[in-house]
C-alpha cells in the first residue's frame, strides 16, 4: 500500500495543485511608440496560457534617472496618476479588477511617486486559454505624458525616459 502523504492525498482527492509562472517586462527591452505610450515585447518565448489562469502583478518598479534631474522629476511627478494596461490578451471581463472599452486589462491605476517600488502581490484578472509570444503595454498618466517626460527651457531643458519594470505572476492548475 502506498504511503499517505500530502501529495498522494491531493491526488486521491483530485485536488489540483497550483503552478506559477513569472514574467518580467522592462520598458527598456521593448519597442516603443513615438509617443512613448505603447511598449511591444515581441521577443518573448511562447507562453501557453491554460484555462482558468489567474494573473497577478507581483511587483512594479519605476526606475528614474539619478542626480538633479531625478530630484526635479520627483517634485513634478509627485501627483502623477499613472495607469498601465495590457493589450492583446484575452481575459474574462467579469473577473477583471478593471478593464475598459478598448479591451485592455488594467494592471495599475493610481498615484506612484518616482523611485516607486511595489512588492505587494494583487489579483488583476483571469486569463483565457491562449498562446502568446508578444505582449503590448500601454503606459500613460491622467495628464497624458506617457513614459517620457520633458521639462525646462533653453539650457535647462531635459528629456527623461521613465523606465518601468513589471513582474507578472500567472497561477494555474497542474494537470493530473
Amino acid at each position: 500500500m502506498e504511503k499517505l502523504t500530502v501529495e498522494n492525498h491531493l491526488k486521491i482527492a483530485n485536488v489540483p495543485r497550483k503552478k506559477y509562472r513569472s514574467i518580467w517586462l522592462s520598458t527598456t527591452d521593448a519597442i516603443r511608440s513615438a509617443d512613448n505610450k505603447y511598449f511591444i515585447f515581441n521577443k518573448l518565448p511562447l507562453i501557453k496560457i491554460k484555462k482558468n489562469t489567474k494573473l497577478f502583478v507581483n511587483s512594479i518598479n519605476l526606475i528614474p534617472v539619478v542626480g538633479d534631474v531625478a530630484a526635479i522629476m520627483s517634485n513634478l511627478l509627485s501627483n502623477a496618476h499613472f495607469f498601465i494596461k495590457m493589450k492583446n490578451i484575452k481575459y474574462n471581463n467579469e473577473s477583471a479588477i478593471a478593464s475598459n472599452q478598448d479591451n485592455a486589462l488594467t494592471l495599475i491605476d493610481g498615484y506612484m511617486p518616482v523611485s516607486y517600488i511595489s512588492q505587494s502581490v494583487y489579483f488583476v484578472g483571469e486569463l483565457l486559454e491562449q498562446e502568446l509570444n508578444h505582449i503590448e503595454l500601454y503606459i500613460n498618466t491622467r495628464s497624458n505624458i506617457g513614459a517620457f517626460f520633458s521639462f525646462g527651457e533653453g539650457e535647462g531643458y531635459r528629456e527623461v525616459f521613465l523606465n518601468w519594470s513589471i513582474n507578472l505572476l500567472m497561477e494555474y492548475e497542474e494537470d493530473n
